[in-house]
């Protein structure tokens, strides 16, 4: 076996093996400012109940302003039982967003920013 080819199998062996281990790194900041854009607007804010104009529930997501006066209100800093996650990861009606589930990653770095204190 030629030394290339020994080289391209190990490599190929040592990427299955990270491949299959399950921790993928997530390297989105954990912060107010990202979950906001990146998660809830486009999740909650968009067109749906949570935009500032509709605000269903008192809840707005469409603006970094009105996600903060909401996040006041659904975030315990530090509670993995926090409304906000209960929301996210209950099954039925009371599920949000209603039309399916965020990603469990969303849900994670979402669950790390409150443990972290929710800054």
């Amino acid at each position: 076996m030629s030394l290339r080819r020994s080289y391209l199998l190990l490599t190929l062996a040592l990427a299955s093996l990270g491949a299959g281990c399950g921790d993928t790194l997530d390297d989105r900041p954990a912060t107010r400012e990202y979950i906001v854009a990146a998660i809830l607007a486009p999740a909650c804010g968009n067109g749906g109940g949570h935009s500032s104009a509709t605000a269903a529930e008192g809840f707005a997501f469409d603006t970094l302003e009105a996600a903060n006066k909401a996040l006041t209100k659904l975030v315990d800093p530090g509670n993995r039982n926090s409304e906000l996650l209960t929301v996210l990861r209950t099954d039925g009606e009371s599920r949000m967003p209603l039309d399916g589930p965020l990603p469990d990653d969303d849900i994670a770095l979402i669950e790390k920013w409150i443990l972290g204190g929710a800054q």
